[in-house]
């Protein structure tokens, strides 16, 4: 209820207006009009929580007032953030600070590893087949080369001669080692195979001393096959590297 003489608004119940003190509803219909000291007076009086507005204005409390600033401040801080946070996760925003360039190291480089040494695919030659053919291990260990003094072995597989009528071959095998000059390291010493055909491949070993004081370099074992029931022959070469003995 709003009081007639002050302005002041009061709650529905009162009697009696808590600022001037004059009744209030019908009863302020006899009450004396206030001066305006006394409702100035009233006026400073009047509770934090009312306005101190005219007799036509209504009264609007404080903690609304604050509350409706602090929402209008969120609001405005929302509306300030949001642009940015938008500016700072696209990627592409041209407001957007650009990233300092990455330097980009080279690798260093690595020489690739050493193969594995592989055997030599099957050679053929006018019929002939070298199917197999190893060196033995050298005394340094595998992947070693041979040194003077050594002992050179190895074995080979030989297809393709020929067969009679009655099963039987007549091939002629003739190994020879030479060293890098061409010199033969031992005398040549043909086999000769005149026999029923026992398996479709020849096997064939052998065996070579190197001499101690002999030289360096590439040694040649040649494989020569005569066969003289199909009148052909083939000649296989094979090379190994010899070095120096090492001193004692």
């Amino acid at each position: 209820m709003t009081c007639a003489s002050c302005g002041v608004r009061n709650v529905d119940f009162a009697s009696t207006c808590f600022s001037c003190r004059q009744p209030l509803g019908k009863l302020s219909a006899v009450a004396a009009p206030a001066t305006p000291r006394e409702a100035l007076e009233a006026r400073k009086s009047a509770p934090p929580g009312m306005t101190r507005r005219g007799a036509d204005a209504p009264s609007v409390p404080r903690g609304a007032i604050m509350t409706l600033l602090l929402v209008a401040a969120v609001a405005w801080v929302v509306a300030r953030g949001l642009p940015v946070r938008m500016r700072s996760v696209s990627p592409h925003s041209a407001d957007a600070p650009a990233e300092p360039a990455k330097e980009v190291r080279s690798l260093p480089l690595t020489e690739p590893a050493p193969r594995e040494p592989t055997a030599p695919l099957p050679e053929e030659q006018n019929g002939f087949r070298l199917s197999h053919f190893e060196w033995g291990v050298p005394a340094a260990g595998p992947g070693s080369t041979f040194r003077t003094g050594e002992t050179v072995s190895g074995r080979s597989e030989i297809q393709g001669f020929g067969v009679t009528a009655d099963g039987k071959i007549d091939v002629t095998v003739a190994l020879a080692f030479r060293d890098p000059t061409g010199k033969l390291v031992e005398p040549i010493s043909p086999t000769v195979l005149r026999q029923p055909m026992e398996s479709e491949t020849l096997f064939t070993s052998f065996d070579y001393a190197i001499p101690a004081d002999g030289p360096t370099g590439k040694y040649d074992l040649e494989m020569a096959i005569d066969d003289a029931v199909g009148t052909r022959s083939a000649h296989f070469h094979r090379k190994i590297t010899v070095e120096a003995a090492k001193p004692q």
